[in-house]
């Protein structure tokens, strides 16, 4: 009762600002066959439209957000809600607590929707079904842990079980999500100097207090928000899981079956793991994307912002199995499609859609560009051998910007900076590309044509 309805002010080591928002929860593992705590996590830690972490954004207050169980021990768990937070988010954090609690009032309303349950119950058990090699280390350590919580038959497959569908299952993790029992953890440089205590052990300084009684009864009172509702059907879960027959003299090696003044296309049909999965990369060159510092910060920049930009339509593919990832890199950038074959296509074309027809956004210009800031100074704060292994690589580099440097150069750069170097940087560029796994020569030719 004494940590219910309480606030905690952290200083951190790191240049980092954080909300966490703690639950206390039941005991929920003998009821794994339902993973009620699943379906909640999956909603309350969504990233498409409708989604908290969507508004949060939409305000500036935000680029993250987690959702889910942790937990305790036998007989209680807890549920966590973390944000992180930019700048002006941290002057808003009663008002993100406002948003996450309407949030969870719009799911107490409304009945629980069995389509998302089996949605999520679906996913499972694709990634069940196919899923990649692990490494041993980590398969022992985690196969070890879950002999505790499941029976011997259902060691392995006992954290995807989502077999037995109980709606009030679910409503009791709901009711234990109320404003009564919050604590919530605030993290952030700007309580330097302003707390009032000392962690024993670690040193770390931090002050307590109970949160107000009036927000803690408008949270329990809040209206629904318009611009909060639930996700729609997930257009990528993959309904084609077949497998492409493969060629009797299939090459060991990968083909170069493309190659133009734009693009070298190499390709390797799987022969060897039989997964409906495929693996396309992109390695995309341009003489200016490394040229000087403020070119190399630009391009991270836009590599950054593309990602943000692409975040809410990519976040329904990337729990379906299928993601993607771009980096800047010492020559340009790289694009990598990776998981199940069967929405690629159209996945592929809103990426490279999306890359060529960008426009910077302003407000999130400024963020990412904080965030970025932020993670250069953060380096000095790193660990001995993190420092080692960069300037070790630094030194073998034949061209390579230090971190101060970089940190340098990005103060001048404005979102219009981007805005025209992004022409620049398209305006020259070359394709080594490798396409291998689940598709055909003529499905590899088929892709690049979408490309």
């Amino acid at each position: 009762e004494p940590l219910f309805r309480s606030r905690l002010h952290v200083v951190p080591v790191k240049d980092v600002r954080s909300l966490k928002m703690t639950f206390p929860m039941p005991d929920l593992q003998p009821h794994y066959k339902t993973n009620p705590s699943h379906y909640v996590a999956h909603l309350l830690g969504h990233e498409g439209p409708g989604s908290v972490l969507s508004l949060l954004k939409s305000k500036g207050w935000s680029n993250k957000l987690l959702a889910g169980p942790l937990g305790g021990a036998k007989g209680f768990s807890f549920f966590i809600v973390k944000v992180d937070l930019t700048e002006t988010g941290l002057d808003h954090t009663d008002e993100i607590g406002t948003i996450i609690f309407q949030y969870i009032a719009l799911l107490q309303e409304q009945p629980v929707q069995e389509w998302i349950y089996q949605e999520c119950a679906e996913l499972n058990r694709i990634q069940f079904r196919f899923k990649d090699k692990e490494n041993p280390v980590h398969f022992s350590y985690e196969t070890a842990m879950q002999l505790h919580d499941f029976p011997l038959q259902e060691v392995l497959c006992g954290p995807y079980i989502m077999s037995e569908y109980k709606a009030e299952l679910i409503n009791l993790v709901l009711s234990h999500l109320k404003p009564d029992v919050v604590r919530i953890q605030i993290v952030s440089k700007a309580f330097s100097g302003k707390t009032t205590e000392e962690e024993r052990w670690y040193g770390t300084n931090y002050s307590s207090e109970k949160i107000d009684a009036a927000l803690i009864e408008k949270w329990k009172t809040v209206p629904l928000h318009p611009s909060l509702h639930l996700p729609p059907v997930n257009e990528f879960i993959p309904t084609n899981l077949s497998v492409s027959p493969c060629p009797a003299n299939s090459p060991a090696l990968p083909a170069l079956i493309k190659e133009t003044s734009l693009v070298r296309l190499w390709y390797k049909q799987d022969d060897a793991f039989f997964l409906p999965k495929s693996c396309l990369y992109f390695d995309i060159t341009s003489p200016t994307a490394y040229r000087d510092p403020k070119s190399c910060t630009m391009t991270h920049l836009y590599v950054e912002l593309l990602k943000d930009a692409l975040n809410e339509y990519s976040y329904a593919a990337d729990i379906s199995g299928l993601e993607y990832n771009v980096d800047s890199t010492l020559y340009g950038f790289q694009i990598r499609v990776l998981g199940y074959s069967d929405k690629q296509s159209i996945f592929l074309r809103k990426i490279l859609q999306k890359a060529v027809d960008f426009s910077v956004d302003e407000n999130r210009f400024l963020q990412i560009k904080d965030v970025y800031t932020r993670s250069l100074r953060n380096f000095k704060a790193e660990t001995p051998h993190k420092h080692a292994l960069y300037y070790t690589t630094f030194l073998l580099e034949e061209k390579a910007w230090r971190k101060d440097e970089l940190a340098a150069s990005l103060e001048e750069v404005t979102s219009s900076d981007v805005s025209d170097f992004i022409l620049v940087l398209l305006s020259r560029l070359h394709f080594e590309c490798l396409f291998h796994g689940n598709l055909t020569q003529a499905d590899a030719l088929d892709l690049w044509g979408v490309a």
